[in-house]
Order: structure tokens, then C-alpha cells, then sequence
């Protein structure tokens, strides 16, 4: 029997801050569709405390597949086409 992993999406679209997850969970990608785009992650319910990356001005699927212990929120920097990938 095969085992499917699903995710959930959350589509980000302009310059802000998001709180995709307010507690524990996986980050397994994020999809960047517009250049010029900075995105900033962290281990947090706001936009400070344990960073996970930034990715900064280029498009394509960044994959992580790494656990969150406090949630997770996004920042994002400029015009944006943002697809968050967690569990």
C-alpha cells in the first residue's frame, strides 16, 4: 500500500506579512513565481525570532521538509506569487 503526503497551499500574493501556521508543523516548500520577490521565513507567529532562510530575487521551488515547533510566517518584500507547501 502506498502512503500520499499531502500538503496544504497557501497562496501569498502582494508585499506583507503572513502567518501561514500558528503552531507546529512542516514546511516542505515554497514557490516562487515572481522575480524580484524577496521571501523571509521563520520559526515564529511573527516576522522575527528563529529565521529559516531568505530567498531573495529569483523564481523557482525551494524545498525544506523541516519542522516547525512554533508556526511559521512569511515575509515578503515586493511583488509576489508566493505558494507556502506545509503540513
Amino acid at each position: 500500500m502506498a502512503v500520499i503526503q499531502t500538503y496544504e497551499a497557501a497562496h501569498l500574493s502582494g508585499a506583507a506579512t503572513y502567518i501561514v501556521l500558528d503552531g507546529p508543523g512542516v514546511l516542505h516548500s515554497i514557490v516562487v513565481g515572481t522575480a524580484g520577490t524577496t521571501v523571509t521565513v521563520y520559526d515564529n507567529t511573527a516576522g522575527s525570532g528563529d529565521k529559516i532562510t531568505t530567498i531573495g530575487a529569483v523564481t523557482g521551488t525551494f524545498t525544506f521538509d523541516v519542522a516547525l515547533t512554533v508556526g511559521l510566517t512569511v515575509v515578503i518584500v515586493g511583488a509576489a506569487d508566493v505558494t507556502v507547501l506545509t503540513t
